[in-house]
């Protein structure tokens, strides 16, 4: 067998062992350990990585519109806007893999944010994996690039906000 289909076969393995020991939590997500391989890579060039994660639910689409910050907070909810690095992020609401890619209907949609606004990206390539949802959070895999200088890679967490 060749390790080209090994390596990524392997990946969906481990990938799929994780997604089923975390859904057998539901609603008590809270055991996820985000320090063993946090959401980071580069926005604009410059390192970063994740401290935490918001995002508001559109009941009529089941899509979750939100940020993915690099900046500590108690309140992730509280950062509706943020003047520095950060992932905006348009994400299906339910468990399961979501191609990212550059076309209107992809599936996910991950924006890397300069800071000020000064610039946007939209990612071309990559994916989102939804791997658990509870009453107030998810949490999720990604990896998604636009170039060199925008790319990351990483769990991270989102909270729910009203």
């Amino acid at each position: 067998m060749n390790l080209k289909n090994v390596v990524p076969r392997l990946f969906m393995i481990v990938l799929l062992a994780a997604t089923g020991c975390l859904s057998s939590c539901k609603d008590d997500i809270s055991g996820f350990d985000l320090e063993k391989d946090p959401l980071k890579g580069k926005i604009g060039g410059e390192e970063w990585q994740y401290a935490a994660g918001s995002a508001n639910v559109n009941n009529s689409s089941y899509y979750l519109e939100g940020l993915i910050v690099g900046e500590s907070t108690q309140d992730p909810c509280a950062i509706r806007v943020s003047s520095k690095l950060h992932l905006s992020i348009k994400i299906p609401g339910r468990k399961g893999s979501y191609n990212i890619n550059s076309s209107l209907n992809s599936e996910a949609t991950i924006i890397f944010n300069l800071p000020n606004g000064v610039k946007r990206f939209t990612a071309t390539g990559g994916f989102v994996e939804v791997v658990a949802v509870g009453s107030q959070q998810l949490i999720g895999y990604m990896s998604a690039d636009f170039d060199d200088d925008n790319t990351v890679q990483g769990s991270f967490l989102l909270e729910f906000c009203n």
